[in-house]
């Protein structure tokens, strides 16, 4: 082993003292100074960090590696020393030694660098210096622990619920509250005041429900809603969720931040709690969420500019340690020139991006798959004013809204160029609207999909279905009052609603499966709509974010019928908890479906068996109020006739204090309504 020159520390303090009887000196005087003041041998190794795998290059090389790691390993914290033992020919020999100001930032290197992929061959294998002695005397023999392991939290205790219902959180004024959905009432599984500063966000599988605060984040989850991760950030604004609840991604606009030392942007592995990587805003435009995952959590993205930059996980490196750039070299980007964007599937590794016209080049879609960076479709696109890119939520088709110029240029419309991502060579449908459209939705698990469109009150919304004949229209609802359509997330039924806005509150509910409106409802200056996992229930609300009067919610079932209404002072948010994904195949989902009568007779008795409970308790509710105001009634009655005498002491001038003696006086009082004007046509005379 090379031992760096930082690793040898020895001090040697030689005192010659010659004793001298004529002077007749004090030897012990100079004894104190030499174990009082002699400098300390720094035996403290826990802020270095042994990194190795590194590349072995010559001596030519090396200024240009240690250029490159330095870059990496500085990210991780600020380093004191850095050095790269050589061997005879002085080139590298495969590791280094990194010492850093502090041991949270050498700890904090160990947990971000370990497997830190530097390239193909290179994968960073990173231990603590302190840690060679526990390693070095681990003893031959394995001693199983004495200790117990803490019994694991289940995360999904909350879908053992027989009865398969839902939980909903809300927060209100002060509280929040988690409630289980039931048909006639619910029920509160837990209430708390000032649980969060801000607002909250479920995890997309529902194991965890995040809470804000003013030094960062909380994650609490399992039966008994206990506090189980914690993430320092100072003043976090917004927060991320990996897919597959792996990685939470944070991001403070009030810490210090900058390329050197980056802070803004923070990507956390949720089950360690460990900080895997920051980055800077530095001089970028943030728009959220900063990162786009893959489906998979094995890949995480962001656009600047005309790059495109793939991360890896878990190391957090760049992929191929290269950006993908989708534009060439002469391109500049400015304000003028609409904003280039793309998305993953939600299904696949493919990364779907678009590029605007540049000189004689069209603008163009192009499907890429990661990591193989393989084209797998390009689509070129004419007289682009710009796109939006919009995936079916089973990742079977991808909609890109273009915007297109006419020839004049003094007009536009658009198409929807829609790709069969499960066919061969990935067949594109296009589908034009010369009017103006308002908004685009996929059904989540099928193959309509909902255009609303035209001005202002001449305001449409059409559904369309695909195949391998192409798209064909279902149905148009002309002249309604729409600005959304909400689908239910198993598909087919969906509301087309009203939303923010003076003439807000009209919820149409409609069966695509036959094109039938099953009901129109009213909830004036509804703001909100949100579906519960299974598409049975619908929530309509009215935020006091927006509004602020009239706040509450009201639950619908997905025929429109109302079956619950909740005001509450100052409603901010309400959010159904997600469900993970069915471990049903599609064939037995089909099964289920194809043979849902036989299942009915069973769910109709427990539904019936549900609503006696229902009944029952409502019973020996008011029974318990009966009984309790009967009790309060006699007591007072027996009160007053032990007082009567008294009473009768005190006025003796009346006789009999029964009601038939008191005297009533009524007193009318007036106030102002509301006036009503009304112009009458002048009149001749």
């Amino acid at each position: 082993l090379h031992t760096p020159p930082h690793l040898t520390r020895c001090c040697v303090l030689r005192l010659t003292c010659q004793q001298s009887r004529a002077a007749d000196m004090e030897v012990d005087s100079f004894t104190g100074f030499h174990e009082r003041d002699a400098p300390k041998l720094n035996q403290n190794l826990d802020n270095i960090i042994v990194a190795d795998n590194m590349p072995v290059v010559p001596a030519a090389k090396i200024d240009k590696l240690r250029s490159v790691l330095q870059k990496v390993f500085s990210s991780f914290g600020q380093i004191v020393d850095f050095h790269l033992p050589l061997d005879d020919e002085k080139g590298t020999i495969g590791y280094g030694f990194i010492e850093y100001s502090s041991r949270e930032e050498a700890m904090n290197a160990v947990a971000q660098g370990q497997g830190y992929k530097l390239d193909k061959k290179h994968v960073f294998n990173i231990t603590l210096m302190s840690d060679f002695d526990k390693y070095i005397n681990t003893p031959e023999q394995f001693e199983a622990p004495n200790e117990t392991m803490p019994e694991a939290v289940n995360l999904t205790s909350w879908l053992e619920n027989q009865d398969c219902e839902d939980q909903y959180v809300v927060q209100h004024g002060t509280q929040t509250t988690v409630f289980l959905n039931r048909r006639e009432s619910n029920l509160v599984v837990q209430d708390r005041k000032a649980w969060t500063d801000s607002y909250l966000a479920w995890s997309p599988k529902g194991s965890y429900l995040a809470t804000f605060h003013r030094q960062g984040i909380a994650l609490w989850g399992g039966p008994e809603w206990a506090r189980l991760h914690r993430f320092a950030h100072v003043g976090v604004k917004f927060i991320d969720f990996s897919p597959c609840e792996r990685y939470l991604v944070s991001w403070s606009d009030e810490v210090p931040d900058s390329a050197a030392n980056p802070q803004a942007i923070i990507v956390w592995d949720i089950k360690t709690g460990a900080k895997k990587r920051a980055f800077s805003t530095e001089g970028t435009k943030v728009a959220w969420p900063f990162f786009k995952w893959s489906h998979d959590d094995k890949f995480f993205a962001r656009m600047i500019e005309d790059k495109i930059s793939v991360y890896e996980t878990p190391s957090m490196g760049l992929l191929n340690n290269k950006s993908m750039k989708v534009m060439s070299d002469s391109y500049t980007h400015d304000a003028t020139k609409p904003e280039l964007s793309f998305a993953w599937s939600p299904s696949d590794n493919i990364l779907s991006y678009w590029v605007p016209e540049e000189g004689q080049r069209p603008a163009k879609v192009v499907l890429v798959s990661i990591p193989e960076r393989q084209e797998l479709s390009v689509k070129n696109l004419f007289n682009v004013k710009e796109c939006k890119i919009i995936w079916q939520q089973q990742g079977d088709y991808l909609c890109v809204k273009v915007d297109r110029y006419t020839k004049s240029k003094k007009a536009s419309f658009t198409n929807f160029e829609i790709f069969h991502m499960r066919e061969k060579l990935i067949p594109c449908d296009v589908l034009e609207m010369k009017e103006k459209v308002e908004a685009f939705s996929w059904e989540p698990c099928g193959d309509k999909f909902a255009v609303i469109f035209g001005e202002t009150p001449r305001i449409s919304v059409s559904f369309y279905q695909l195949s391998s004949a192409g798209v064909a229209l279902l149905k148009s609802f002309e002249k309604v009052n729409v600005n959304a359509v909400s689908w239910s997330p198993r598909g087919q039924h969906c509301v087309m609603a009203s939303l923010n806005g003076s003439t807000a509150g009209l919820l149409t509910f409609v069966d695509t499966g036959d094109m039938n409106v099953m009901n129109q409802v009213e909830h004036t200056m509804a703001t909100d709509l949100e579906w519960d996992p299974t598409g049975r229930y619908v929530v309509s609300a009215i935020s006091f974010w927006r509004e602020k009067v009239d706040n509450g919610f009201f639950v619908w079932s997905f025929q429109g019928r109302l079956l619950q209404k909740h005001n509450m002072d100052k409603f901010y948010q309400l959010l159904w908890r997600p469900r993970p994904p069915t471990l049903l195949t599609k064939a037995h989902i089909e099964k289920i479906k194809k043979n849902m009568k036989t299942y009915q007779s069973r769910f109709e008795a427990q539904d019936k068996l549900q609503q006696s409970k229902a009944s029952a308790e409502m019973i020996e509710k008011r029974r318990k109020n009966a009984d309790s105001w009967s009790s309060y009634r006699t007591d007072r009655e027996r009160h007053f006739r032990d007082i009567g005498p008294k009473l009768r002491a005190m006025r003796a001038d009346v006789k009999d204090i029964s009601e038939a003696n008191f005297q009533e006086k009524e007193e009318a009082i007036e106030f102002f309504v509301r006036e009503d004007v009304e112009l009458l046509d002048k009149l001749d005379v």
